[in-house]
């Protein structure tokens, strides 16, 4: 499968799709022999010989792994306030590795981690809508006005924000209760807001699945990689499709020149 050379050079470690963009610019990208700098340009990963500086470089190899982040560990790979961080996890796998979205620092449960910029991306994208399932004990015996409420969604900084679902599980502690709660939204720290609005702070809180993907038997700071229909289950055609869709074509100074036309100076919306 051919890819868009700023995105093969940036698989291959050497930056951001912008930084990689003024490699291509400035003529020290070659490929198969031939200088390039046309941003449009498509490569085979697999039989085209692409050089930078006169160097061969070849794509990393992807991964995707699903971790179990403790309680008290910001999802983030550093952080400034000296909080541990999922970063000491991941020294132990292979480099290149990435959150695929946030679980707050008081939270536990299953995070994705991934090498593939492009796959983490679209699977955050909103047209995805990945359910996220969570555990959740909350204070007290919310009724049905409170679930009711959660259902259909209360207002959080001006946003609508709402449980897909929520139902209380058969066991309880006392007076606390426990609750299955799906989302498919994503904002910052939704589920506590939400339960501390109808009265009911959450106590604890664990993410157990991501789409098809479940925490299973993964105890906190353990890894297992995705298998092929894991990663398949989020719709690997409609996340590059998404992907694909985002980016605008850009041509070069040289490409706009032959044609004519002068050289646009905006450039297309970057991932």
């Amino acid at each position: 499968m051919r890819s868009r050379l700023n995105k093969f050079l940036a698989q291959a470690g050497l930056g951001s799709r912008r930084k990689v963009e003024e490699l291509v610019t400035a003529g020290l990208v070659t490929v198969n022999g031939t200088l390039i700098t046309d941003l449009a340009t498509t490569v085979d990963p697999a039989g085209d010989s692409v050089k930078v500086g006169g160097k061969r470089v070849r794509p990393r190899d992807l991964h995707y792994y699903a971790f179990h982040k403790p309680k008290n560990v910001v999802t983030t790979l550093n952080d400034p306030e000296g909080r541990p961080s999922v970063e000491r996890y991941l020294r132990r796998l292979p480099p290149g590795l990435k959150p695929v979205g946030r679980l707050d620092y008081a939270s536990e449960g299953l995070i994705l981690l991934t090498s593939d910029g492009d796959w983490a991306q679209a699977v955050q994208h909103p047209s995805m809508k990945v359910e996220k399932t969570y555990q959740v004990k909350v204070r007290g015996v919310p009724g049905a006005r409170a679930l009711d409420r959660w259902r259909k969604g209360l207002t959080l900084d001006g946003k609508r924000a709402k449980m897909n679902s929520v139902e209380p599980l058969s066991s309880t502690e006392a007076d606390n209760t426990w609750l299955t709660i799906v989302l498919t939204q994503g904002m910052t720290r939704q589920i506590r807001r939400m339960c501390e609005t109808m009265g009911h702070p959450v106590m604890k809180l664990k993410r157990t699945a991501i789409g098809r993907v479940a925490l299973g038997r993964l105890e906190p700071g353990e890894a297992r990689e995705l298998t092929e229909r894991e990663i398949q289950s989020f719709g690997r055609e409609n996340t590059v499709a998404i992907v694909e869709r985002r980016q605008k074509p850009v041509r070069s100074r040289a490409s706009t020149e032959k044609r004519g036309r002068a050289p646009s100076k905006r450039h297309g919306k970057e991932r």
